[in-house]
């Protein structure tokens, strides 16, 4: 995942980010000596309430929320490991029927490291996603290769950022 994110604080335990984020994601399949792998990229849109911790320095959070993504591309690819040739196609003809937006929820956890007005966060935030890849009434369209599942998927992340509301504190010392 790959992005930016807007932080708003409410208060020292409160606080809501909303971000857009480019996440990629898929799935693998091997059986026999073919491999199967669907490869989606989104653009995200994660709106999340934070919780923090009471301590001063390193705060634990969670995070919950929701997302909506816009796919940009999708791939599905069989790789034949023994004779035979391998399938590439370009799942983004409408052909396919896949769901172009994603929606669900998002749930994580973390810390943060403040030191003036610098911060630092590292946190894991799961993503599950309430609309199906691909409607189950098109399951023949390529045969099974994970279609009419849901969008699932774990983000690392770790995060340098800087506390805009301070420096405008220190501005208006300054003045």
């Amino acid at each position: 995942m790959i992005g930016l994110n807007y932080e708003r604080r409410f208060s020292k335990r409160s606080s809501v980010v909303i971000g857009l984020n480019f996440e990629p994601k898929g799935s693998d399949y091997v059986f026999d000596s073919l491999t199967y792998k669907l490869r989606f990229n989104y653009l995200v849109l994660p709106i999340i309430y934070r919780g923090y911790s009471r301590s001063e320095n390193v705060k634990a959070f969670y995070d919950a929320g929701f997302f909506l993504g816009r796919l940009l591309t999708a791939k599905f690819s069989e790789i034949n490991s023994g004779a035979g040739d391998d399938v590439f196609i370009n799942l983004n003809d409408s052909k396919y029927n896949i769901h172009h937006y994603d929606f669900g929820i998002a749930l994580g956890f973390g810390l943060e490291y403040r030191k003036d007005k610098y911060q630092f966060i590292t946190g894991v935030r799961y993503n599950l996603g309430m609309v199906t890849v691909q409607p189950n009434d098109y399951y023949n369209t390529l045969g099974y290769y994970g279609f009419g599942s849901l969008n699932r998927s774990f983000n690392f992340y770790v995060t340098a950022a800087i506390d805009l509301q301070s420096i405008k504190r220190e501005k208006n010392q300054v003045k």
